[in-house]
């Protein structure tokens, strides 16, 4: 996906204001769609930002969805998804990945992998709002042996997401799933953003 090709449709900050991302994107409502630079992800513009297009997915022939994470405004973690066929809230899904840096993502079984909300006990957030979005597990057991690749969490129930305000966006710095637990193989980014290619490839 060419710079030229991609338009950012959702971006948000770690480390800043509380909000369930989830819920703002599997929403109707746009977000800060008039603020100037909230597309950007160079992390200036705090306010998270939902694009109007968004609403319109079905009308606009998606072809590939990227997902990534940002630190000042350079890509440090990259999937992309099939977008063909899609609607907004099924693309983040294993079966549709084009590209990832971690190969083991290909054959792996997971325990969780999605954008909807998980605590690791069942579905949803907990009651004051923390959960794990947009979250690639490989296994729980105990904090010390949560293991993934990608996670968007307000979830403050282990030390690995204590490591600074909520939302955090970490990823395996490793070439595949690591444990969330040890320091030295996770990245914590500071933007989140979901783009799209249109039109012919």
């Amino acid at each position: 996906m060419s710079a030229s090709d991609v338009s950012v449709i959702f971006r948000a900050n770690s480390r800043g204001e509380f909000i369930n991302l989830a819920e703002l994107w599997k929403g109707e409502n746009s977000s800060n769609a008039d603020v100037p630079g909230a597309a950007e992800v160079d992390g200036n513009v705090r306010v998270p930002y939902k694009s109007t297009l968004v609403e319109q997915w079905g009308a606009l022939d998606i072809k590939k969805v990227k997902f990534a994470f940002y630190e000042e405004g350079v890509e440090v973690m990259t999937l992309i998804f099939n977008g063909i066929g899609t609607n907004k809230n099924n693309w983040f899904h294993n079966d549709r990945i084009i590209q990832t840096p971690y190969p083991d993502m290909l054959t792996s079984s997971f325990n969780h992998f999605g954008i909807d909300p998980s605590v690791g006990i069942g579905n949803g957030c907990l009651g004051n709002g923390q959960c794990r979005m947009w979250y690639i597990s490989k296994n729980h057991g105990g904090c010390a042996n949560d293991a993934g690749w990608v996670v968007v969490t307000t979830l403050r129930t282990c030390a690995w997401e204590r490591a600074g305000i909520a939302p955090l966006f970490l990823y395996s710095t490793e070439s595949g799933v690591t444990n969330w637990h040890r320091d030295s193989p996770v990245g914590s980014a500071s933007v989140m953003a979901i783009s799209i290619q249109t039109g012919v490839l």
